[in-house]
Order: structure tokens, then C-alpha cells, then sequence
């Protein structure tokens, strides 16, 4: 089993000798990054090599790097701040060493490619120059590197990155729409709400800028032309004034593109600058590509016609392949005299969870996930408790077919016979919602609603509310796609309508028969669209008794602490267990670590731990002894430790595309855990799948669920039962 992680011949398990230091005074702790920036830009331009920021402690504050001889200057001033060289010192293997270490390698790697004519998109993703025209795109392919320790020995993993372009510049968008600009000021604006909505600022929409070919973020407009909008600048060291126009054609004199320069068009703002449109370019999004292009262009499938000529491990072997020539341009670095070499593979000898055995409700033996559908049929592990079904239809003849179609499928599918009590409701919203209230005071049966809704419209949050505010479970169906299972079409949609209603009514479709190594585990989200609320994905016991629970609005700064308390007081209201594990997206965040500490520690729990679950990663894992071909689910690596990279979701499980794996971190609180039992728990964990029983998850189904809960809590929508 292969993967796109290289190890280097590099071991930082001792001092690092011959390092050139920097110590730099008058740094104010607040904003301490972004003046090291300032410090460190000075450095590296008057020496000419390649620095690094170094806090071996909160108040030291250092530039190391490498240099040839002497430095050039012994002193740097900047502001208030002040660099002073202190000769050659020991780089200490400490984790403030390993950062150091690391900035100073990424900066080297993108000063290489881009002196071989490459572009950075970001941090750590670089694109050639060159692009392909593939319809109205320019198509980027380029290597996304991340570089990091695996038991203190350097590590890359490099990975491909596809990105698209509009071919078209902007100006002719903006010649359609208009030279006022107006439209493309009211997106800006969009952009910027929506940016405010997920609690992130806004550097306005990315553009690909020709002349410097390089990104460039774009917020504001100046529909001044650019003949008229007056600029300063420095040009060969001296101060220069004129126009936006005769800028461009002194400062690009020579370029093709300034040839057919058009001095009518409006400016585009980028903080003080200003850009002609002429020479922007939009990025695009990979979910605003056409299918055919992404499928052929993007790894996704094969696209012969000829099924029989078709390889399913395309994907992969088109991945290896670019991973392989890519490999050759990141083993020239060095640290000082020292040569890094990246040329050995991690591999791993086949290792595989083996597929959980599942229960219904009467296979105590267990069955294969594979094999649900077939065993449901007998009957689920538990029937949803409700005694009547509640109807809305804003089309009367869709409601009783459909609703037939409904139950039917449940009776042939789900081994259950719904309740026989089908109430009709009004479709008036206020009428509806004053009739519940109504049920609701007479002592309302335990009940649950179906409803067919208008396409494209709001009745989906509106009736969430309305139900939601009396905890009676809803599952909502698109006119257009009720009427289409009516005539016989888009059956296979029936499978998701059914289960998610049947969970959302407090059945249980199946349990795990092969138990957890652990007793429980908690994951916990916070949601921030609108406002801010916590929710958290609980598994009960071994055999998976799941549950959502509904946190409540946030205020204040301290929110991961709020979380923590309500979450783990839930975890042990039933009995404290020997073991607790909590499961969270992302990487580690030592504020978080602490905080959850001191939660636990204030219980009787032995052994805790965090599983950070990271899914924006570059790794991948590439099964086949012979050939290259895609990982199956269960399929792992160790990493380290307490690192393991395991892929949930494989090629048994969804056809198109190279399936993602998931890297998966312990961070251990108290007591003893064992990262490779957590992850085969967390594998297990994501065929708790119960509203989509043809497939697994490819993340642990608690966790999954937090964060779908916590999404619809902030944006204010209240409903009852798990979101599924």
C-alpha cells in the first residue's frame, strides 16, 4: 500500500549546528507575527538568502537562517524594532524549532519554483505558468506540498491541485454588464456578507492578475478610466506621478499584452492599487466547471464510451503519475551545507479494518454492511414509537398516491407497518401552526409529518419551524420529485425519504454488532451562520446507540469552554464511562486542549482523549500490490504514534473520483488510548449511516451529525429528531 508522503534523510532529533541568528528588540507582543513580518522582509532583502521567524519562548523573538560568509549588515532597524546579528548558533529540536524549520523550508521551496516559472495560488499550492484552454477555462495543474515532521524525520506530501480560470479577461464581462461597475459592486457586497455570515472577513473575490502572473484579491471599484486616474509609484528607484495608464506602459514596456492596451476601461481596486480588468482573469470554482470537462480533466472517472475499455483506477494512476514527475523538483533543498533528499515512499504492509458486522432485528450473528437492504426487509433493530401520521401536500392529489408509494416502501423495505391514523393538514401556515399548538395542549399522539412542498421555495424552513417548535418529526419532498416517484421516476430517492423520516421518528434501522474498543465517544460543533450555537453527535454505548443533541446559544468569547462543559455533562449523565473520546474537525488548538482538561478532570473518566479528524489534507493512500489503484474503505497508514491516515469511504464505496482519507490525530488527556483501536472505531462509526442505508459516511457519523446541527441552529432553524 502506497502513499504521497516522501521522507527525507533529515532527523531533527538533535541540534541543529551553524545557524545563523538575528535577535530583533522592540517587538510588541500584540501583532507580534505581522511585525516579525516587516523585520524579516528587511533581513532577507539586504542579505539575499532566506530567513525564518524563530520564538523559542513568548518574550524571544529571532531570524534565523543560513548564510554564505558574513552577513552584509550586522544591524536592521525597522519602526521601533531592532535586528541584531549574533553569529552562529545550535537550532534547538524543540517544537518552536520544528517551525522555524519549516517556514524556512516552504519559503525555499516557493522561491525554487518560482524562479522556474511558477505561480503561487497559496501558502503552499504553486502552478506553472503555462496553462490549457480547455472550452471558455484556463486549466492550472500544479502540486499542493505540505511539509511536517513524522517522528521528528522531515516529511513532504505532495498531492495535485487542478484549478480553473475563466479564459475570457474580465473586460469582456465587464463590457456586457456595464462600465459603471454597479453589478459588480453588488457582488462584492454579497461576497462580503456571506464572508461575515461563516464569521470570516472578506478580501473581496481572487483574480488572476497576467502582467505580474500572480493571484491578486480585488475590493473595490473605481469606474474612473484609467487614462484619467492619477497613481504615485516608484520606477528604477525614483518617485514617479501620472496616470494609471502610463504607468502600465513604462512598467510593462515590452510585454505583448500592453500593446493593445485600453485606456477607457475602469480600475479595480486591490487595497492602495489599482488594476486594469484588461489583464484580470476570475477563478473559478470546481463546483462552476461542466461535469464533462471536470470528469475528463479533473481524475474523476474514465470517459471512454467503450464500458468494457474502462479503468476505474484511472483516477489514481493519473495521481501517481503527475505525484511521480512532480517529485523530482522537491529534492534540491538544503540547510546550510546540508542536503535534504526526499526518496523514500511511506508505504504500509496492506493494512485494513475489516468492514463492522451490523444488527437488526433479528441477525444476531451480525451481517455485512453490504448486506442492510436485504436484512432490513425483516424488520429494523428498533420501530420508530409514534402512533399517527401527519400529511401536507400543497397539491391534494399527490397526497394520498404518494403517501401509498411511502408506505409501501416501508412495509417491503423497512420490515414496518406505519400507523394506520393519516391526518390530513391544512396547507394555510398560520392555520397549520395554531392547529398543532391546538394538538399540542390536548395531549398530541406521538406523531410524525410528511410533507410535499412548492419547488424553490422557503416552505422547507418554514414548516421546520412550525413542527420543530413541538418536537414532531418532518421529512419534506419536493413537489417536482413526488411527482416523478408517483409516475414511476427517481425511485431510488425513496430509500433517503424513508429513512430519513423513520430515523427522525426514533427508529433505529441497525446497531453495531461488532462492538467499539471504547465506551463512548462525543462530538461537538459550533455553528456560526447567524448567531452561535453548539450541538453535539453522542454515541451512547459499544453497539452505537447514537444521538443529536441541540446546544444552546453562545455569547461571549469563551464559547469552546461552554461547549466542553454541556457536552461532557451529557456524556456522563447516564453513568460515568472508563472511557471517553472526543471527536473534533480540524487541527489542534491548545487553548481547546486545555479547556477540555480541566472539564474532564472534574469527572471520574480514566481514560480520555481528542481525535482531531482532519479532512483538508493533501494525503492520499493508493492501494494495489502489481499496479497503482484506488484505497477500499478501512484501508490505513500509521503516520506515527498518534497519527494514522484511514480512508472511510473507498472505491467500494463510491465509484467516481479518488477517494479522500481522513487524517486522524490523538491528542491524549489522562490514562491509556491506542490510536489504531480509535480509528477503527471511528471507521465503524461511519456506517451509523442510517439515513442513507446504500452507503457509508465517509466521517464518523456523531460528528457528522454536530456539525450538520450545529449549521441549521445558527442559521435558525429548529426541528426535531437528528438531521439526517
Amino acid at each position: 500500500m502506497l502513499s504521497n508522503i516522501f521522507l527525507s534523510n533529515f532527523v531533527f532529533d538533535k541540534p541543529l549546528k551553524e545557524v545563523d541568528f538575528f535577535k530583533i528588540e522592540g517587538v510588541v507582543r500584540r501583532g507580534r507575527y505581522e511585525q516579525m513580518g516587516k523585520v524579516i522582509y528587511d533581513i532577507m532583502r539586504g542579505e539575499g538568502v532566506i530567513f525564518a521567524k524563530y520564538f523559542p519562548s513568548p518574550d524571544e523573538n529571532y531570524v534565523v537562517g543560513f548564510l554564505p560568509g558574513k552577513p552584509k549588515n550586522s544591524s536592521y532597524s525597522v519602526g521601533t524594532m531592532t535586528a541584531s546579528y549574533e553569529g552562529k548558533k545550535d537550532l534547538q529540536p524543540t517544537n518552536a524549532g520544528k517551525r522555524t524549520l519549516l517556514e524556512y523550508i516552504y519559503e525555499s521551496q516557493r522561491r525554487y519554483l518560482l524562479q522556474r516559472w511558477y505561480w503561487k495560488f497559496s501558502w503552499d499550492t504553486m502552478f506553472p505558468i503555462r496553462w490549457e484552454k480547455v472550452d471558455d477555462f484556463c486549466l492550472f495543474r500544479g502540486p499542493y506540498f505540505h511539509y511536517y515532521f513524522l517522528d521528528n524525520r522531515l516529511a513532504l506530501v505532495l498531492d495535485t491541485k487542478t484549478h480553473y480560470m475563466t479564459y475570457p479577461y474580465l473586460i469582456y464581462e465587464i463590457n456586457r454588464k456595464g462600465r459603471d461597475l454597479k453589478w459588480f459592486e453588488e457582488e462584492l457586497k454579497e461576497e462580503k456578507e456571506r464572508m461575515e455570515e461563516r464569521g470570516k472577513g472578506s478580501k473581496g473575490f481572487w483574480f488572476y492578475y497576467d502582467l505580474l502572473k500572480k493571484s491578486i484579491p480585488i475590493d473595490g471599484v473605481d469606474p474612473t478610466p484609467i487614462s484619467k486616474k492619477i497613481m504615485e509609484s516608484e520606477i528604477n528607484g525614483k518617485h514617479w506621478k501620472g496616470t494609471v495608464a502610463e504607468y502600465l506602459r513604462i512598467r510593462y514596456a515590452g510585454n505583448k499584452l500592453i500593446e493593445n492596451l485600453d485606456e477607457s476601461q475602469p480600475g479595480l481596486l486591490g487595497g492602495k492599487y489599482t488594476y486594469a480588468p484588461q489583464f484580470l482573469r476570475r477563478h473559478i470554482d470546481l463546483e462552476q466547471v461542466p461535469n464533462n470537462i471536470k470528469n475528463q480533466y479533473t481524475f474523476l472517472i474514465d470517459t471512454q464510451r467503450d464500458s468494457s475499455k474502462k479503468n476505474i483506477h484511472k483516477p489514481a494512476e493519473k495521481r501517481w503519475e503527475f505525484i511521480q514527475n512532480e517529485i523530482k523538483k522537491f529534492q534540491g533543498i538544503s540547510l546550510g551545507e546540508m542536503k535534504i533528499d526526499f526518496s523514500e515512499v511511506l508505504t504500509a504492509p496492506g493494512s485494513r479494518f475489516q468492514k463492522p458486522k451490523l444488527m437488526t432485528k433479528y441477525n444476531g450473528n451480525g451481517i455485512l454492511p453490504e448486506e442492510i437492504n436485504k436484512a432490513l426487509k425483516d424488520g429494523p433493530y428498533k420501530t420508530p414509537p409514534i402512533d399517527e401520521i401527519l400529511t401536507f401536500s400543497i397539491d391534494d392529489e399527490l397526497r394520498k398516491p404518494f403517501w401509498d408509494i411511502v408506505s409501501g416502501y416501508f412495509f417491503n423495505n423497512f420490515g414496518w407497518k406505519p400507523p394506520d391514523k393519516i391526518t390530513p393538514l391544512e396547507i394555510d401556515l398560520t392555520k397549520l401552526a395554531k392547529y398543532i399548538e391546538n394538538r399540542k395542549k390536548m395531549g398530541l399522539l406521538q406523531a410524525a409529518a410528511l410533507a410535499i412542498i412548492e419547488d424553490n421555495s422557503n416552505q422547507h424552513t418554514e414548516l421546520n419551524q412550525i413542527f420543530g417548535n413541538y418536537k414532531v418529526p418532518l421529512q419534506c419532498v419536493t413537489e417536482s420529485t413526488a411527482t416523478a416517484i408517483i409516475n414511476g421516476k427517481y425511485q431510488y430517492r425513496l430509500e433517503g425519504i424513508c429513512a430519513g423520516l423513520f430515523v427522525k421518528s426514533g427508529g433505529i434501522p441497525w446497531l453495531l454488532q461488532s462492538p467499539l474498543n471504547y465506551d463512548r465517544y462525543i462530538a461537538v460543533d459550533v455553528g456560526r451562520e447567524k448567531s452561535t450555537y453548539w450541538a453535539m453527535g453522542i454515541v451512547q454505548d459499544k453497539i452505537g446507540n447514537l444521538e443529536a443533541v441541540e446546544g444552546n446559544l453562545m455569547t461571549g468569547e469563551d464559547l469552546s469552554l461552554q461547549s466542553f462543559k454541556n457536552c461532557v455533562s451529557k456524556a456522563v449523565a447516564q453513568g460515568v464511562p472508563d472511557s471517553l473520546i472526543l471527536l473534533r474537525d480540524g487541527d489542534v488548538q491548545e487553548t481547546e486542549i486545555d479547556e477540555f482538561k480541566k472539564v474532564v478532570d472534574s469527572t471520574g473518566i480514566k481514560n480520555c482523549g481528542i481525535a482531531w479528524i482532519k479532512e483538508m489534507i493533501p494525503h492520499r493512500i493508493f492501494g494495489g500490490k502489481t499496479k497503482v489503484e484506488k484505497p477500499d474503505s478501512g484501508d490505513y497508514i500509521p503516520l506515527d504514534e498518534n497519527n494514522i491516515m484511514i480512508c472511510c469511504a473507498g472505491l467500494d464505496e463510491y465509484g467516481h473520483g479518488m477517494p479522500k482519507p481522513r487524517v486522524v490525530e490523538l491528542t491524549l488527556i489522562k490514562g491509556e488510548l491506542d490510536i489504531i483501536k480509535i480509528s477503527q472505531d471511528i471507521f465503524y462509526q461511519s456506517y451509523l449511516n442510517w439515513g442513507s442505508p446504500s452507503h457509508s459516511y465517509s466521517s464518523p457519523a456523531p460528528l457528522r451529525l454536530a456539525h450538520k446541527l450545529a449549521y441549521q441552529l445558527s442559521k435558525g432553524l429548529r426541528r426535531a429528531g437528528p438531521p439526517f
